[in-house]
């Protein structure tokens, strides 16, 4: 049996926008895809299985070539399934998506030690920041303030990193040292890549560039207008 791509996203800015983009050019092409979460995600409005029974995830693939796992966790939110569901799914699916890290709906986060929560049998790591954050003062828009202020004060100095709106490069080095060097180290068996969304317009789109070329990662993306995706209502 071939092994499906298991693909994680991580960080803030459009993960579960991006998971259903992908989901749905996937299933465009003829691909089953399971859709997990290892911390929470929202609840889906379709295509949803919430009971831990991995019959059910089968039929729901066969039926609409999508299923969207996890366990319910209060009014809107679903969490992880649990290993042993997990790794039995993996094998009928041909695409896996996980949303492997929590933001509080903010822009841009920076990762305690245990996040973000990373399955052994990934393939890939995305890592997500919104470029519109660009200019907000760090304590509106970041999750994990406390952890993004040590990093900054170990690059740049003390300061009232939360009083300071975000630079290009407080953006490049807060990605570069809470999720890129990380991971890259903890997996180097792994591909690690850097996603910058909220490219709606074209000059988020040359600015995106330039801080790929900063960051000294090609391979990276840029990624604008997600919502808008034909997919967008999938599940």
């Amino acid at each position: 049996m071939t092994k499906p791509n298991i693909i994680a996203l991580v960080g803030a800015g459009g993960k579960t926008s991006l998971i259903r983009h992908l989901a749905g050019e996937a299933i465009s092409g003829g691909q089953k895809v399971l859709v997990v979460t290892t911390t929470h995600m929202l609840k889906p409005t379709a295509c949803g299985v919430l009971n831990n029974n991995p019959g059910a995830v089968k039929a729901m693939l066969d039926k609409e070539m999508l299923a969207v796992v996890g366990l319910p966790s209060g009014e809107d939110k679903i969490t992880f399934c649990g290993m042993p569901l997990y790794n039995r799914i993996c094998s009928i699916a041909d695409l896996v998506l996980v949303e492997a890290d929590g933001a509080k709906r903010l822009l841009v986060k920076v990762p305690l030690a245990t996040e973000p929560v990373i399955p052994d049998n990934a393939d890939a790591i995305l890592c997500l920041a919104s470029l519109s954050v660009l200019g907000a003062p760090l304590g509106e828009a970041c999750f994990r303030l406390e952890r993004a202020t040590e990093i900054l004060t170990t690059g740049f100095g003390q300061k009232a990193w939360a009083q300071e709106p975000i630079t290009e490069a407080m953006f490049v080095y807060l990605l570069q040292k809470g999720y890129l060097e990380p991971l890259r180290k903890k997996y180097p068996d792994k591909m690690v890549r850097p996603v910058l969304t909220h490219a709606d317009e074209e000059a988020a789109q040359q600015l995106g560039q330039h801080l790929l070329q900063v960051l000294n990662e090609p391979d990276g993306w840029i990624l604008g207008n997600l919502p808008y995706s034909s997919y967008a209502a999938l599940f």
